[in-house]
Formats: C-alpha cells, structure tokens, sequence
C-alpha cells in the first residue's frame, strides 16, 4: 500500500483491483499484551453484574415503581443500543466502498508513517485511545480506512445517536466498530452508568482501541472547539481506579485541503439546522461523489501517557484503597480539582492536534481576498509565497513542502476549490459572493433582516471558515502586531497584548500552563525569527518591508474585535428576556448584529455566525460582564448586564475596531 514520500504514505495506491484488496488483504495488527475477546452477549451479562449497575438499577426501580425483571430489560436494552458488533466481513465490504468513495473524492490521502509506527508499537503495550479532530463525517471513516490498510488496530468509535435513524447504515457502522451514545445525558444517571460501565469494560478488555473526538462535535467553522471531558473522564476513572495501569491518548489531526459538507456548514453558522442523518439524504448527497476535494493529510501525533500526565496530580492509593465494590461511588469528576486535570489533559490532546494540522494554500488565499477582495494574480502568487516564509517560521506544517512556494498553477487550484464566491477574470482575482443568491434562500429569523446583505455575509462566512485554520498558529503574534499599533512601547504593548488576548480567548485553544508574558515573549520571537520585528532598547519595531505581512497578520482578528464590541454595543442598548440560555441570546445578538452592521457599513459579518457569538457570550458571562443564574435544571441562564464593566471594555476595545465602528460608543444610548 502505497509509496513513501517525504515520511508521508498515500493509503489511496494499491497494486491490486480494489475487490481484490478489500476481500484478501491480509489484515494483521498488534493487539495490547494483556487483551481479552470481546463478546456481546458476554460484555452484556458483565455489565449487569456489575456493583454501579446494580446499584442504579435499584434507584431505577424506586423512581419508576417498576420491578426487578422490568428495570434489567430496560438496562439490557440500552446496552444493546450502544454496544459494537465489530466484524472483519464487515470491515472488508466498507473498505471496498471506502476505497471507491475516497479515490473518487480525493487526490491523495497521506499519513505520516514515523506515527503509524508509534501507534503500532504502543498498541502492543497499553490499551489505546484515538483522539482526532473532527471537521467532517468523513473523519472517523478515514480513520478506519487507515487502520485497516495499513495494518493497524480497528478502533472502536464513540458515534452519535443520530446514524441510528439511518437504515442500513447504522448496522454496517456497528459492524465495523461504532458504538452509539446519545448526545446529551448528564441528567440521566441511570443511561449515563450503563454508558460508562460499558466504555469502561472495552478499554480494560483493550482488544482494540477506543477512538472519539475531544471537541465532541463537528467544527462548522474552521476553528479547534473548547473541549468535552465527558469520555475522557471514563477513561481517567478507570485509571485512576487501577482498573488499567496506563492509557496511552494519540492526538490525530485531519486536514482537508476541502470539506464535503463545507457549502451546508455557511448555512449552519448562520442558524440554518443541517439536514437530518437519513439513508435518502445520504443517498442525495452522493453528487459530492462528482467533485474534486483535494487532498488530506492524517498526522498521527506524539503518544500521551496518562499515566505521566497524571504523576503528581493525582493520588491513585486513595482510590485504589477503596473496596472494589464501592469504588462507583466514587466517580471521577466530581470535585473540581479531577474535572480540572481532565480539562487540562482535553487542551493538551487538542493542542498537540491543532500544532499537526496541515495548512493550505487555501486558507491564505481565502484570508487575503477577505481583507483585499480584488487582486492581481501575480500579486496574489507573491504575496502567498511571504507568508508561506511566515506561517513557516511559525511552526505551522505546510502541505506537501517544507515552505509554501507556489506558482500560477497552485494558486488556480486553490481558486477552483473556493469557486461559489472566488473567480477569476482577466488575470484578476475578484471576491464575486452574488454567485450565492441562485445557490439558496435562508428561510428563517434571519432572512427577514438580511435582504440585501444575504450574499455578502454567505460568501463572508465561506472565506472565513477556510481563514479560520490559519487562527490557532497566528493568534498571539497577530495580537502582538495589534498592540504595537497603539504603542512600539514594551510595556505598554504588554497591557494591550493581554487585555486583547483575555478578550478573545475562547477563539482559540490556550494552553492553561501558559501565561501572558510568556505568550507575549513566544509572539516576540516568531516575529523576529520571521523577520517583521526588531527589539531595540524598550521598543519593538516592525520592519517597513514587511507591512504587507504585517497588515495581513493583524486583519486575521480584526473580524472578531468588530464583533465583541457589536455585540456588546447591543447588549446594552436591546431589551432581552432575560433570565435567557446562551443559545436564545445568541440567536437574537445575531438579528440585532445585522442592524448595526447595516447602520455602519461594516464590511465584516463575524458577528452573525453563530459560533463567534457563542464565544462571545461564553467569555462575557465568565468575566462578569454578564449576569448568570441557575435554574432549576442546574442550566445556566443570563439574567442581567454589568453595565459598567461592560461600558469600559467597550471604550478600550473601541481602540482596535474597524473605523466605521470607533463612534458606536458614543453613538449609543449607554
């Protein structure tokens, strides 16, 4: 399978028709020293057994009044909802429809082989879990694909109760290895133990690795999500019980040059709902069958022991002490310091994903015609080869070479992949969004105060989901070039820096061991190392030269101060309901973000995805600008401004937003 090239294999070449390969590939993988044989009927009669199921059954009985012979069936039940029934026939029949759909889609689907190597060492040793991003439905299935090609173990994958509604699919996925939980079931105790029991018993039996995603959802937006400890807190109990003596996590990052479902996904971050997983919408979609979706690459990065992780931070005697059969009393999670130390492990799985991901010259075409909209094409070829240098010097892993040369050619690919809203004309490169109004019609709140702007913040949204992957790798020197506009001063850069970086902090995954002078040191350097700064005496200075570097560097955020202040602005200005979930506030900021984008002449619409605003409420309500409260659900709800607070970082933030916004703090009926 495959050539190497570069220490990248190519999964999609085999020397073989692709029947042949899938029904006699000889498919031989390393299995953990100490695994057992998964059986369902066994790992069933197990889990019921056990004293936690037990024990919640017992509760089930009491709350719902129904007897013992009733509560197991329900428990039975459920554990026949979730469990896999992995089988290599059925593996082999979706390796050969993979393989079609994959060729057919993709030019090429790397994976770097120094990782495939680790896993396949490590997975001998300790029980494995898989941690890939996820952008697309075509993740897991990729993951699989790899596994099976290239001779590694078959995961067993955390899948969401939706591909239950879809016939047929839903038993080819448990066959090749899904297991189905639902989305949400914090408040049902009695299915989140049976749910627990059984990830617990797969990893512990370790006859194959467990894979889920940290974010826990797909990322519409091109960005890395805050992540979910929900799964991982499993894991962890589990270790910290002394049921496994170490896990060892594999950060997996998936880079698509182009996502399949990336035309739904401008839809969805304006408030369109995706369409619902069926067998006939699966069967619709197979037009994408007729496309060209570039290339992936699939980075398996450096193994994460929990037991290293954890050394220091956790005192396993204390819970090992506890008799076996009490220790589900004790569940990990529950005190702060243990949901701290998952949290701390999710950010460090997600970090060590978003430092592999590979970067194309996609994003920075999309993120320069976001900022110039019309460009010469000889210009564009240039300036994408400075900022190759740049995002190089930075650390960022560039697709196929080590800088991000390009010629006329490579640039009129990326063009081609962004074609609803890019073309180009006479040898220009013009930002065209009104190819969107005969794509679809948004039919919901929005549409009715959109009018006009409807193809302008489609076509914003589609750029700036490919912009988005340039974010995490920019972030702190794209800050750092902000402040210096203000002040070349060290010091009084330093105050900008960490005023602007607290601000956006929820846009970005930040290392909680990572402070802000330390982040403002590291920003220091990279733009030194990419020569657009200089340090002399107490100044840092931008080198001339290198303006159009810079001014690029500094617009990649831009978007997002417009729209803290817009949404702040109405905030303080609109009537809301309150008390109000996040979801209701920030589906109405976004209606009351169009107005004021309308009254200013905004050229950005950062404030009308739903993803930002969500960011934006979720870092308002934790610094105190915003009032929470519980209700009775143990939900927290808005229920009030700190105007104050509030009115302040607005006239500080008022510094650093597009000019047509500088006069809405005043404007405004504070």
């Amino acid at each position: 399978m495959s050539n190497n090239k570069n220490g990248w294999v190519d999964v999609t070449i085999s020397n073989q028709w692709d029947i042949f390969w899938s029904l006699f590939h000889n498919h031989k993988s390393p299995t953990y020293m100490f695994a057992e044989k998964y059986d369902r009927s066994l790992i069933k009669d197990k889990i019921l057994s056990t004293h936690r199921i037990k024990d919640v059954i017992e509760k089930h009985k009491q709350e719902t009044g129904i007897d013992s012979n009733t509560a197991y069936k329900n428990a039975a039940s459920i554990i026949d909802e979730i469990s896999h029934a992995f089988s290599l026939r059925t593996i082999r029949f979706m390796a050969y429809i993979i393989m079609k759909t994959v060729k057919k889609l993709f030019k090429e689907v790397l994976v770097n082989k120094d990782g495939i190597d680790a896993f396949r060492e490590c997975s001998y040793l300790t029980p494995v879990v898989l941690a890939p991003t996820h952008n697309s439905y075509f993740d897991f299935i990729l993951i699989s694909y790899v596994c099976f090609a290239m001779n590694l173990p078959i995961p067993a994958i955390a899948a969401g109760q939706d591909f239950l509604s879809m016939a047929i699919v839903n038993h080819l996925l448990r066959g090749s290895g899904a297991f189905y939980m639902r989305r949400s079931f914090a408040t049902d105790f009695f299915y989140k133990s049976i749910f627990t029991e059984y990830v617990q018993l797969v990893l512990l039996i370790a006859e194959r690795p467990i894979e889920f995603f940290p974010e826990g959802t797909r990322s519409r937006c091109g960005k890395a999500f805050q992540p979910k400890v929900g799964l991982l807190s499993m894991v962890l109990e589990s270790f910290v019980h002394g049921f496994v003596p170490d896990v060892s996590f594999i950060p997996i990052s998936i880079s698509f040059e182009k996502i399949t479902e990336e035309n739904l996904y401008m839809f969805e971050l304006l408030g369109i709902p995706k369409p619902k997983e069926s067998l006939l919408g699966m069967l619709k979609a197979r037009s994408v069958l007729y496309s060209d979706y570039g290339s992936v690459c699939i980075y398996f990065g450096k193994i994460m022991s929990l037991k290293d992780f954890c050394n220091g931070k956790i005192d396993n005697i204390s819970y090992v002490k506890i008799p076996r059969c009490e220790r589900h009393l004790k569940i990990f999670g529950r005190e702060e310091s243990e949901m701290k130390i998952a949290k701390d492990f999710a950010i460090q799985i997600v970090l060590e994903q978003q430092s592999n991901m590979t970067i194309y010259i996609r994003a920075v075409v999309a993120a320069y015609l976001l900022q110039y909209q019309n460009v010469e094409l000889e210009a564009l070829v240039q300036f994408v080869n400075c900022i190759g240098f740049v995002l190089s010097q930075f650390g960022c892993r560039l697709y196929s070479i080590e800088e991000l040369i390009t010629d006329k050619s490579s640039i009129v690919k990326a063009l081609n992949y962004s074609c609803m809203v890019l073309k180009i004309t006479d040898n220009k490169v013009i930002y065209d969004c009104f190819q969107l109004s005969s794509a679809t019609s948004i039919q919901n709140d929005l549409s009715k105060v959109l009018i006009d702007l409807e193809c302008h913040a489609l076509g914003y949204v589609y750029l700036s989901c490919q912009r988005n992957r340039l974010i995490q790798s920019c972030f702190f020197p794209s800050i750092l070039l902000c402040s210096m506009s203000r002040s070349l001063h060290r010091v009084a850069c330093f105050k900008i820096f960490s005023f602007l970086s607290d601000l956006l902090q929820f846009e970005v995954i930040i290392n909680p061991t990572c402070n802000n002078e330390e982040a403002f040191v590291s920003a220091i350097n990279l733009l030194q190392t990419s020569k657009l700064v200089i340090i002399t005496n107490d100044e840092i200075i931008p080198i001339k030269i290198k303006m159009a570097e810079i001014e690029f560097l500094i617009y990649l955020l831009q978007p997002f101060y417009d729209a803290y202040l817009i949404v702040m602005e109405n905030l303080l200005v609109q009537k809301f309901n309150f008390p109000i979930s996040f979801k209701l506030i920030a589906a109405s900021l976004q209606l009351h973000s169009v107005n004021t984008i309308k009254y200013c002449g905004l050229q950005t619409y950062e404030s009308l995805s739903l993803h930002t605003l969500s960011n934006i409420v979720i870092y308002l309500s934790r610094s105190d600008h915003l009032l929470t409260v519980k209700n009775a659900k143990f939900e927290t709800l808005i229920s009030g401004v700190n105007r104050n607070k509030m009115i302040r970082t607005m006239h500080e933030l008022a510094k650093y937003v597009s000019p047509c916004l500088k006069n809405l703090t005043n404007e405004s009926k504070l």
